[in-house]
């Protein structure tokens, strides 16, 4: 794994990762049966058409609310984190699955040696949908 050193949602990291397929998306990829996703075709276009532009599609970044809200609630995400698995959470910017750099993922934190932390913070609404109606999701 090779970590880029960016802060997270900074120019400098939407440019590292323009046109590349992230960790976030990859069910638009494969499904969790690895099969092809719906969404493969439509995934490809908007890569290559942000490579072509050179910068990411705008209803893209329409989502960006929500990212920032969960941004901002990261930190207590990983105080948690840390106080219940007594580990000390490692803010990461990018990191590139190889030499490559064709694939790219951008995980909340590290737990060192080679685990990674995704913090989820649903809005209310969500998060009593997850927890009353059909039990948390699963990461796997």
């Amino acid at each position: 794994m090779i970590e880029l050193d960016v802060e997270q949602g900074s120019e400098a990291w939407h440019r590292a990762r323009l046109g590349l397929p992230t960790a976030s998306q990859f069910l638009r990829i494969v499904t969790r049966k690895g099969k092809r996703s719906a969404a493969a075709a439509e995934y490809m276009a908007e890569l290559l058409a942000a490579e072509f532009v050179g910068e990411p599609d705008k209803e893209v970044l329409s989502m960006m609310h929500w990212v920032e809200r969960g941004k901002a609630m990261e930190p207590q995400a990983r105080e948690a984190y840390a106080m219940v698995y007594n580990r000390e959470p490692r803010l990461i910017g990018l990191a590139y699955r190889d030499d490559s750099r064709s694939v790219a993922a951008s995980p909340d934190w590290m737990i060192d040696p080679d685990g990674v932390g995704e913090a989820k913070c649903p809005v209310a609404r969500t998060n009593i949908e997850y927890r009353a109606l059909r039990g948390a999701p699963s990461a796997s």
